[in-house]
């Protein structure tokens, strides 16, 4: 971690903004769990044109919260509803939550479902989640997903499937991370978005053939 000597100086917390469902746990490791916050931004699509500038669409929501989670009895720690106000006096859309481990889950459901397929197809989200046939797709990759959470204590229905699969078909357009990263020849995150669910359907005894599918289509483009 290039930043590692810089951080562990330091008290401050950490909120993590990765895609994933690792990143916290890493980050916990590495400076101690209670300096770590979990976080996701959501809504958005984002691609780096060239260094220092970036391209954006989406209202780019941040939820955010205390890792992995806040038990029934306890209180929401001072600090993150400090952090509340400090993003709305910037106008960034947010929301504080005491369970960011299921968000964190619930926003790789959707990744997992168009992002490794778009990295394979070269469609973006609109046109994966309107045809048919890779609609069938999708959703089997976010079942698949749903099913790995639950090695982290994550309950994810099919209701909850159902209403992610409509919101990413009902958004604008999106091209994935992943296509872009493949487009110009960066390493994709192969392991956050797809190996996260081999690894834990692995630990459960259970088959992901549709993950494993895109592991094998696209491990050359994970350098």
């Amino acid at each position: 971690m290039e930043l590692r000597e810089w951080l562990e100086p330091s008290t401050c917390p950490i909120l993590s903004l990765q895609n994933g469902v690792d990143s916290e746990a890493f980050l916990a490791n590495a400076f101690g769990a209670k300096r770590i916050w979990g976080g996701m931004a959501i809504k958005i699509g984002g691609e780096v044109v060239k260094p220092g500038e970036v391209v954006s669409t989406g209202i780019a929501k941040i939820t955010y919260g205390p890792w992995p989670k806040l038990d029934k009895h306890q209180l929401m720690p001072t600090k993150l509803t400090i952090f509340a106000k400090y993003l709305a006096l910037a106008n960034i859309p947010f929301e504080l939550t005491s369970d960011i481990q299921s968000e964190l889950w619930k926003k790789l459901v959707i990744n997992n479902g168009v992002n490794p397929l778009s990295a394979i197809t070269g469609l973006d989200t609109f046109e994966l989640t309107h045809n048919p046939y890779y609609a069938t797709v999708v959703l089997s990759a976010m079942q698949e997903t749903a099913v790995a959470a639950l090695n982290d204590g994550v309950i994810i229905s099919q209701q909850d499937i159902e209403n992610l699969f409509e919101l990413i078909k009902n958004f604008a357009p999106i091209k994935t991370s992943m296509l872009i990263d493949k487009e110009q020849g960066r390493p994709i995150e192969l392991d956050a978005i797809v190996g996260s669910v081999l690894e834990r359907s692995k630990l459960q005894g259970v088959s992901a053939p549709q993950n494993q599918q895109f592991w094998q289509s696209l491990t050359e483009f994970a350098r």
